[in-house]
């Protein structure tokens, strides 16, 4: 995170997006700041491989509204998916009782 920044290709790639009447998606100024964006937030996190329970945060983000925004889908889509997959496989590997299993796949989360 402490590397996270928008490129002037981001920049430029952003600048290319449109709205449906044409106008650009993103504001001059908007795009500008993203530039100049420096991550500065304080992450939380529990260490990898902790048991945790429901309604227990894994990572608390605080820092500026723009930049927890910024991550919150990426960490949402991050955390979300791997911890629903580890779930599954657990109770797919518990459901067998010791014995092996071949494959749970993704679909199957």
């Amino acid at each position: 995170m402490r590397q996270f920044r928008f490129d002037r290709s981001d920049i430029e790639y952003l600048e290319t997006l449109q709205c449906n009447d044409g106008q650009p998606l993103f504001a001059a100024d908007f795009l500008a700041d993203l530039e100049r964006f420096e991550f500065s937030c304080d992450i939380d996190a529990m260490p990898d491989g902790t048991v945790t329970f429901a309604i227990e945060p894994v990572v608390r983000i605080a820092g500026p509204i723009i930049e927890c925004q910024i991550l919150e889908t990426a960490l949402l889509n991050i955390l979300n998916s791997q911890t629903l997959i580890a779930t599954k496989a657990s109770r797919v590997c518990h459901a067998t009782r010791g014995d092996p299993v071949f494959e749970f796949g993704l679909r199957r989360a």
